[in-house]
């Protein structure tokens, strides 16, 4: 059974009965036959009106402007009653699509049929018996189809019934109870509190050498802190000042690199942590300085007294305990910092008791430059934009890293990242340039979702929307034009989010279409390359690589105020104490 035939079939009955003049009043078999295209009528209508109900109301189940958003995962999201099957969304959107289709080719094959000329007399009744006959076949072989297709579909549409009231009683039960938390807090991380746990990494010598060169500088410790490293440091509002690793420190660094997940990351500083006695404990916390390198990990050992270290999810619905005692490691990420929150406290701590001295050492890769740290998420305009230091990348004061994304939906998820102060989104183009493209404004709603998930997760973070370059084709700069339009006003409403806006009119001509002077040349003539209308060439890549780096290093923002962002050069040192201390405490502080 196809489709297809019963769509002829319906179509060629109606032009024939338009070309034969038949009288209704002497036979019977006549008025069966305009019965017969009454009742396919009739059929076909009743269809199509519960295929356009069926788009309606999944539509609006899925928060969709149109039945062309809708792709058949939109139908099998998580929880008990939106569970469907990946086979039964798609019979739904055939199903759709079948009678769209059927609605336009019925109503003209009918709009044929002209009753009048049908009752009036015939112009010949020469093999009028036959003709009759063959109709009378004809439409036994569509009523045989439509009620072949009328079984299956019922099957589809009690099916997809069932999913909609599904769907619907959760969108009314979840709106009884107003959300007003962050989607981070709804949901237990995806990621472990800890990479790694060992005990007794510390042989008696390491150990005891350690000790020594603790109690020997113990003059140095400020609130119960020590610190040591290549930069300065400010921690709960004191400014620590760089000093060299000595020697002590940089053997105990290279004794535990094993633990870390790649041998060779950098160190650059250390934090020692004093807990003098039961009384001594540190709250809940994270170590998420913006000047902590986001793709590292924190290496941490102790030595002295037993500890517990205390670890809660963000949403409390998950939380970890490990003992560590002199010689025990953990291995943390920068990342997890910001889904998971941590403590230390004396084991068996007795305000009444007395107990040793405990130690925390921890190694952490930090610079004043990470305040500026960057990831470009980004199409394959962005693929040889690199980061570092020298020429053609954007420099030391602004180190990051590059991930693709060809479109919006590609954005990867925020945990799949890391917890970036600049993040800049720069796709689109993919996503507009097809036929059968999805709807600007259902484009715009997606990348709105995902910028939203993204300051859930990462709220001290600033999401960059770089604008869709101007490309060779009118047709498709006018669509991307009217995504940009949309994409200003998601920043519009949103505080941490900013537009980078390339100088188009540099770029592009007076119709609006990218200059070929700034698309990619052809390497063996030395010409314009005219089959590639969307790719930048060597001199359109400097312009637009250059607008990122001023986009974020600091010129105007998309309400037209100055941005001073902290950590550039010259500036170094000019950030809150937030900024550089996080939300931690010193033992001290918390007795």
């Amino acid at each position: 059974m196809t489709y297809g035939k019963s769509h002829d079939m319906a179509r060629r009955v109606g032009e024939e009965c338009s070309r034969e003049y038949v009288d209704v009043e002497s036979s019977p078999t006549k008025k069966s036959t305009i019965a017969s295209i009454q009742q396919l009528t009739t059929l076909v209508k009743g269809l199509c009106s519960k295929g356009n109900s069926i788009k309606s109301d999944i539509c609006s189940a899925l928060s969709k402007t149109s039945i062309k958003d809708v792709q058949p995962k939109d139908m099998t999201g998580k929880g008990n009653n939106k569970i469907s099957k990946e086979y039964l969304a798609e019979n739904m959107l055939a199903l759709i699509k079948f009678t769209t289709a059927l609605d336009p080719i019925i109503t003209e094959g009918v709009s044929m049929i002209d009753l009048k000329k049908l009752s009036a007399p015939p112009a010949s009744t020469s093999g009028f018996e036959e003709y009759i006959k063959m109709l009378e076949d004809r439409f036994q072989r569509v009523d045989s189809e439509l009620e072949n297709n009328s079984k299956c579909l019922a099957k589809m549409v009690s099916s997809l019934q069932s999913i909609h009231d599904n769907m619907k009683n959760d969108t009314e039960s979840a709106s009884i109870v107003p959300n007003t938390e962050t989607p981070i807090k709804e949901a237990v991380p995806k990621m472990d509190p800890y990479i790694r746990h060992k005990d007794d990494c510390l042989d008696e010598d390491v150990a005891g050498s350690l000790m020594k060169f603790i109690k020997d500088n113990s003059s140095g410790f400020n609130n119960d802190i020590l610190y040591y490293g290549q930069h300065g440091y400010k921690f709960n509002g004191e400014n620590l000042n760089a000093k060299p690793l000595p020697a002590v420190l940089l053997n105990l660094l290279e004794h535990l690199r094993p633990q870390l997940t790649k041998e060779d990351s950098t160190m650059n500083s250390c934090l020692i942590t004093r807990y003098k006695n039961g009384y001594d404990k540190n709250q809940l916390h994270r170590d998420n300085e913006l000047v902590i390198d986001p793709e590292s990990e924190l290496l941490t050992v102790f030595i002295g007294a037993s500890m517990n270290m205390k670890f809660i999810s963000n949403c409390g619905l998950r939380s970890e305990e490990v003992t560590v005692a002199q010689g025990s490691t953990v291995v943390t990420s920068r990342k997890s910092q910001d889904y998971w929150l941590h403590s230390f406290e004396k084991c068996n701590a007795n305000k009444d008791q007395e107990t040793g001295e405990s130690f925390s050492i921890s190694f952490r890769h930090l610079a004043p430059y990470f305040i500026n740290s960057t990831i470009l998420i980004g199409d394959s305009n962005t693929k040889f934009m690199k980061f570092g230091q020298g020429r053609g990348t954007f420099g030391i004061w602004m180190p990051g890293k590059r991930i693709e994304a060809f479109r919006i939906e590609d954005i990867p998820d925020p945990e799949n990242f890391g917890p970036y102060r600049n993040i800049v989104i720069h796709t689109g183009i993919n996503n507009i340039k097809h036929r059968d493209r999805r709807s600007n404004c259902s484009l715009a709603k997606e990348l709105e979702n995902k910028c939203n998930s993204i300051l859930h997760a990462y709220p001290r973070s600033r999401i960059y929307l770089s604008l869709i370059l101007p490309t060779k084709l009118d047709s498709l700069n006018y669509r991307a034009r009217e995504l940009n339009s949309m994409m200003i006003e998601i920043s519009h409403s949103h505080r941490n989010i900013s537009i980078i806006d390339h100088p188009i009119s540099e770029l592009s001509d007076r119709t609006g279409c990218l200059k070929p002077v700034y698309g990619r040349f052809d390497q063996v003539n030395g010409r314009p390359l005219e089959s590639d209308a969307l790719h930048l060439g060597k001199k359109g890549y400097r312009i637009f690589a250059k607008s990122i780096k001023e986009g974020i290093f600091g010129r105007y923002n998309n309400k037209g105020k100055h941005i001073q962002v902290e950590g550039n050069k010259g500036a170094a040192g000019k950030g809150n104490r937030n900024m550089f201390g996080g939300d931690r405490k010193p033992p001290s502080a918390s007795r």
